[in-house]
């Protein structure tokens, strides 16, 4: 019977995960596609990063190695796109905007990758190439090109793609770390993946590619809103009196507001799950305590990829969302247990 709702429940979740993933804005990949068209017009028209700015991003990569944060040796998979890199730095045409996404691209992978000096390391690289794209007009235009709307349009997706497809990134990592090992609380995982992120720019001289409201947003996600803190602390007392009472009455509305619509259905089945229902809601709680932190995630994103933390009009708000699932899985679910989901008899 457990099973059973817990296969339901991960149906409606795998609905509501498409319906976040569409919420945030275009995607990474989407930008990207965007992009490249801009960025071979500008290659085309001639316009490049030229001397002193590749100059900059040869201080930039030698600075690395100085101080040992890249070093050929100990991270062998980015020498390849390192050593490419410096070449560009250094060649007389100068540097083009798809040749420098493009190595961007690939040395972003190497950020993902499993070897954390390789990911650190990455990072690094990364943060020389943003600063040249994102700090400065390219100097190099033979053509006498609009460089300052080329510019600013290819700066606002160069950002946009990049960063979404970091955070996006940050955020599936901890996601999986969660639904990969036992005892992980997904809201616990969300919040460290972030912190590291926050941590990292913080420090001093560090790069940090976040406007002031996108650091507030992060900030937001790594402390968590007071509905998630409230239901985090709840989660985590599984005897609590909330719990109890969630369990013996079944609130499910408690979970439809909280954004963790999967804790109403848990409640509403409690009569017939006995005590292994407390096990549940506690753990449902967790998930509605993540799912507040995903919200918090996916308006980072949203910001970045519109330039808004506003709920994209083309989609019914999240609320609404979590209503009309809820509703449906309850539904299915009053079937199967004769009308106790939906309180039907």
């Amino acid at each position: 019977m457990v099973g059973a709702l817990a296969n339901r429940l991960g149906r409606v979740g795998a609905a509501q995960e498409e319906a976040r993933a569409a919420n945030r804005g275009a995607s990474p990949q989407e930008l990207k596609d965007a992009a490249k068209p801009l960025f071979a017009q500008l290659d085309q028209g001639g316009i490049a990063y030229g001397q002193p700015q590749t100059a900059t991003l040869k201080q930039g990569l030698d600075t690395l190695v100085a101080n040992n944060k890249y070093n050929a040796t100990a991270n062998p998979t980015l020498s390849g796109y390192f050593n490419q890199l410096d070449k560009i730095a250094q060649q007389p045409q100068g540097a083009k905007f798809s040749e420098l996404h493009n190595l961007r691209s690939a040395i972003a992978e190497q950020a993902r990758g499993p070897d954390p000096s390789t990911r650190r390391a990455a990072g690094e690289i990364l943060g020389e190439i943003d600063k040249m794209v994102l700090g400065n007009a390219p100097a190099v235009n033979p053509n006498n090109v609009d460089v300052k709307g080329a510019y600013t349009e290819a700066r606002k997706l160069w950002k946009a793609a990049s960063l979404a497809d970091d955070v996006g990134w940050v955020a599936d990592k901890a996601g999986r770390k969660a639904a990969s090992k036992a005892g992980v609380n997904p809201d616990e995982a969300n919040r460290g993946a972030f912190r590291a992120v926050e941590e990292r720019v913080s420090k001093p001289g560090a790069y940090d590619p976040y406007t002031p409201e996108q650091r507030a947003l992060l900030a937001q996600i790594v402390k968590g809103d007071k509905t998630q803190n409230l239901l985090r602390g709840t989660g985590a007392v599984a005897g609590s009196p909330i719990t109890k009472a969630l369990v013996s009455l079944g609130a499910g509305a408690v979970g439809l507001h909280s954004g963790g619509f999967e804790t109403g259905l848990l409640a509403g089945g409690a009569g017939r799950l006995g005590s292994e229902a407390g096990g549940l809601i506690t753990k449902g709680l967790n998930r509605a305590a993540a799912s507040r932190g995903a919200d918090n995630i996916d308006t980072l994103i949203r910001n970045i990829t519109t330039g808004s933390s506003a709920p994209s009009n083309r989609l019914p708000s999240r609320e609404a969302l979590a209503v009309l699932l809820a509703k449906q899985a309850a539904q299915r679910g009053g079937a199967a247990y004769g009308g106790s989901l939906t309180g039907e008899k």
